[in-house]
């Protein structure tokens, strides 16, 4: 129950967050910065310190996922026409949702068989295969003629 409680409560409070940050620091610090403290939770996660820290800092990961997802999200919604707008924001839901089913189908099957340090990386290698097909998406929504940059 306390797992579930300090998730919720941070994942909560990184939702309310999102607005105040963003406007103050803007969308690529705030983008950045959850980028960089979610890794540094990644990092402290997995140097086995018991059940508290592990506690700690995956609920500090929902709250900063939360801040990262919402900012970016805005960000890139707001960086197309708004006829695109919709179709990168399917984009970014599929590739965000598929990723952490991706992470964790490739946790649970690769735990035994790879080391942790190489299955972080192939959980970051989906971060960055996400990066690459919103980064085109956007690329691609800004040619005037495409209605949809996954449309064709």
């Amino acid at each position: 129950m306390t797992i579930v409680m300090t998730n919720g409560v941070l994942a909560l409070l990184g939702a309310l967050a999102v607005k105040p940050i963003f406007n103050l620091l803007g969308a690529l610090p705030t983008i950045a910065g959850a980028a960089v403290l979610l890794a540094a939770c990644l990092a402290i996660m997995s140097l086995d310190a018991g059940l508290p820290v592990a506690i700690a800092s995956s609920s500090a990961m929902l709250g900063l996922g939360q801040i990262f997802a919402a900012a970016a999200h805005t960000h890139m919604v707001s960086s197309v026409a708004p006829d695109r707008a919709g179709c990168l924001s399917g984009l970014f839901q599929c590739c965000t949702y598929s990723g952490v089913a991706g992470n964790g189908i490739a946790l649970s099957l690769l735990s035994d068989r790879l080391p942790f340090g190489m299955i972080v990386l192939l959980c970051a290698a989906s971060a960055f295969v996400a990066f690459a097909v919103a980064s085109l998406a956007v690329v691609r929504s800004r040619h005037p003629q495409a209605s949809c940059p996954v449309a064709r």
